[in-house]
């Protein structure tokens, strides 16, 4: 089952696979071929269907994870045709612009169910939508699922007013408070009812200016309120709340450690060291990148917990490689320095000089912007993940020819010691 999509989410270069709904669903990347038949295809996903399951299935499938990613992503991705069969062929016509992007990274999909999953589903159709009074409509529904009465609907519109955080939406309350002692009903009446009905009044006329230019006035405020009600009454969280909450940092070893220890060390700051977990072997990715060697399969161990952080000493196998991680339970962070925390030893062999470049190799696509990973060696789950590292105050291109520099002298220094046996 292949979904064509339009939108300006950067779509990947590369097909990229993406897990949804204990689905693997497959990010295709547009195509131009300009050769004898000269015709482009759109980006697409898709989805292989199980045994059983119909064509309908895989739309619903797909359609889901658009609205999800239409959530997080705060653009609207729209599905324009469908196809299938036997192999995940895109479909050809594509005429629209390319947003391209080297790396498709979402890693908070979310997957509601019931109204709420319906709440984004009339969020990604109002995004979509290229007519302001049909937005507008859309973005109330989603507050017509909360609250099917209309005086609860604008009883929950005043209530929300003074939380609303929306730079636009907040120019638009204090412009509207100037003349307007009813928002709720203001909005609801010129907004939802003057879209909805027609023959009385109030009517939204297609062709009035001023009817148009007031709803594209209101639209920001419209929006912000079915956002505020997804997030807070519906309980799927926006983006910007799982990137302040930073729970992902630390989500995996909190299942090593068990909740009641982590609250144990969150509220007194230690744990006895009879409770000290054992802890798997670990292995340091970046995202995107190929796994370096002397990070892969390390020996892990608690060496203390105070001030309300675990910290783990983490070996390799060879004992040349070394690497301190902090576990701070009380500010749910992944506290690790890979630039300055780390022991390499050489023992005077060809393998200690090739872990030495790998190493710096690491440390220069960290340096750029990498994506530090920390994961279970033994069951390949990911237990943690970091931002991407910005670096400040730095020279990015006298430092990329620097550490590219020491891998030359390890490499040549690793090619050394292999000749003289």
């Amino acid at each position: 089952m292949v979904a064509g999509v339009e939108s300006i989410v950067g779509w990947p270069v590369r097909v990229v696979e993406v897990p949804f709904q204990d689905r693997t669903l497959y990010i295709i990347p547009a195509t131009a071929n300009t050769g004898e038949y000269n015709y482009n295809t759109f980006p697409s996903v898709a989805v292989r269907l199980e045994v059983g399951e119909r064509f309908e299935d895989g739309q619903v499938i797909i359609s889901h994870f658009l609205s999800s990613l239409t959530w997080v992503s705060g653009q609207a991705v729209q599905a324009v045709n469908w196809g299938g069969g036997n192999l995940p062929r895109p479909t050809s016509g594509f005429s629209g612009m390319r947003t391209i992007t080297d790396h498709f990274y979402y890693p908070y999909l979310p997957a509601p169910t019931g109204n709420a999953r319906l709440a984004l589903a009339f969020y990604r159709e109002g995004l979509g939508l290229n007519h302001v009074a049909y937005q507008c409509l859309s973005f109330f529904k989603i507050l017509n699922i909360l609250h099917a009465n209309p005086k609860d609907q604008i009883a929950w519109i005043n209530q929300t007013i003074p939380h609303i955080c929306n730079w636009e939406a907040k120019q638009r309350i204090s412009l509207l408070q100037q003349t307007q002692n009813d928002l709720g009903g203001y909005l609801y009446g010129s907004n939802r009812c003057a879209v909805a009905h027609a023959g009385g009044q109030p009517t939204a006329d297609p062709e009035d200016p001023q009817d148009l230019r007031r709803l594209q006035d209101d639209l920001p405020l419209v929006r912000a309120l079915a956002e505020y009600a997804i997030e807070h009454d519906f309980n799927v969280k926006s983006s910007a709340t799982i990137y302040r909450e930073h729970l992902y940092e630390l989500e995996g070893f909190k299942g090593i450690f068990g909740l009641n220890r982590v609250q144990t060390i969150k509220d007194s700051g230690t744990l006895c060291e009879e409770e000290w977990p054992a802890l798997p072997r670990l292995s340091l990715r970046l995202a995107f990148h190929d796994r370096y060697a002397p990070c892969e399969n390390l020996t892990a161990k608690v060496m203390a917990v105070e001030d309300g952080r675990a910290k783990v000493w983490c070996d390799s196998e060879d004992g040349l490689f070394s690497i301190m991680a902090g576990l701070n339970f009380r500010e749910e962070r992944l506290e690790i320095d890979p630039l300055n925390a780390v022991t390499l030893r050489d023992d005077g062999s060809e393998h200690a000089m090739r872990l030495a470049a790998a190493f710096v190799k690491f440390h220069r696509s960290y340096f750029g912007n990498g994506i530090l990973q920390v994961w279970n060696a033994e069951t390949e789950v990911l237990l943690g993940r970091c931002d991407a590292f910005l670096p400040i105050n730095a020279d990015m291109i006298a430092t990329h020819n620097y550490l590219t520099e020491i891998i030359r002298r390890y490499e040549e220094e690793a090619d050394r010691r292999a000749m003289a046996g």
